[in-house]
């Protein structure tokens, strides 16, 4: 990326320190520090949980690192306008959200389309996606409807597909190697290569970036290969949480972060935040704080127990063990606040 933009780390201590209507409340820090400390401590909570994900792919491989590139050049903005939203009947499950995408590739992938070779999907046409990417209305499986933003999908299929055919051999795994085992060099070699991970703005003077997708990329590739082989980075503590929709609703609904009033109102009143909005940057960039702070807390209190966690304390694992979280309350988090709405593909 650009020396100009500062990176998400940096980006999120900016933020911080500047905002006006996000806070963190460091005693909601300490005690979700303690938690996942402990979950880690017991085993409870392990990188191999990626895998065990019914529709992730269950082995470390090749095949795994292109998978995931697909699913991540996709993984923006699912949730519903009003009350239409899309799902994914996949072996008789309906799935929504992220998963109804997994299920999407996982379906076209039974049916013998390579859905993962970026020379296939680099020249598919809008019908086609059309046609591999049918959803129903969520519960209504006899009443189709599109994915959001289908045609944006589409393009960015068609790019990064073309990209990979051209310059990587037709795989991500080309890119992986190139990157030796660095997650810096892996997310700046993205960041060069595929504009749809381009997640920066100019805001408050400042150049900034979140790179949602990117991370996710990285720390996805990660956790399939529990940190060796393909998804070894010496510098994985380089990677910050992935600035999405539903982490920060699960660190409000946690007490990690506060909203002030009159952002509450505009959660509560349903409105949707364009990208770049105050509110919406501060919401990202907080929350990116508060995980490092988390992250942090995990790893001083190992140093006073002078114990080695069985893995290391990043803020990728503090990322999926929140989100899988939010995945096992999600009427109770609903209920307690509204995520913010922001039509993008950057996440």
């Amino acid at each position: 990326m650009p020396n100009k933009v500062i990176n998400p780390k940096e980006t999120a201590e900016f933020l911080a320190k500047i905002s006006k209507n996000v806070h963190i409340n460091y005693e909601g820090v300490h005690r979700m520090a303690t938690e996942i400390y402990t979950a880690l401590i017991r085993g409870e909570y392990t990188l191999g949980m990626w895998r065990e994900h019914e529709l992730h792919p269950k082995e470390p491989t090749d095949f795994a690192v292109n998978w995931i590139f697909l699913v991540d050049s996709l993984n923006f903005s699912f949730w519903p306008d009003e009350d239409k939203e899309f799902g994914v009947t996949y072996k008789d499950i309906e799935y929504t959200g992220y998963w109804a995408l997994c299920a999407i590739i996982n379906r076209a992938l039974d049916q013998g389309i390579p859905m993962c070779n970026p020379d296939y999907y680099s020249n598919l046409s809008l019908d086609q996606v059309k046609r591999i990417f049918a959803a129903h209305r969520k519960g209504k499986p006899n009443e189709p409807m599109d994915l959001p933003l289908l045609e944006e999908r589409h393009a960015i299929m068609r790019e990064n597909g073309s990209v990979l055919v051209k310059k990587f051999s037709n795989t991500f795994v080309s890119m992986v190697i190139k990157a030796k085992n660095s997650a810096k060099t892996l997310l700046k070699m993205v960041h060069e290569y595929f504009p749809s991970f381009r997640d920066e703005l100019l805001y408050n003077g400042e150049s900034i970036g979140f790179y949602k997708r990117a991370q996710l990329l990285i720390g996805d590739i990660y956790a399939c290969h529990e940190g060796k082989g393909l998804g070894k980075f010496d510098d994985i503590q380089d990677i910050t949480m992935f600035a999405d929709y539903r982490v920060p609703q699960c660190l409000y609904y946690l007490g990690v972060i506060n909203y002030r009033d009159e952002l509450l109102r505009r959660l509560s009143a349903g409105e949707k935040f364009k990208y770049g909005d105050p509110d919406e940057v501060e919401i990202r960039g907080v929350s990116i704080h508060a995980v490092e702070q988390i992250k942090n807390g995990v790893v001083r209190l190992a140093e006073i127990n002078n114990v080695t966690l069985p893995i290391p304390a990043t803020s990728v694992i503090v990322d999926f063990y929140l989100w899988d979280l939010r995945r096992s309350r999600p009427d109770e988090i609903d209920e307690c606040i509204t995520y913010h709405k922001t039509r993008s593909i950057h996440y």
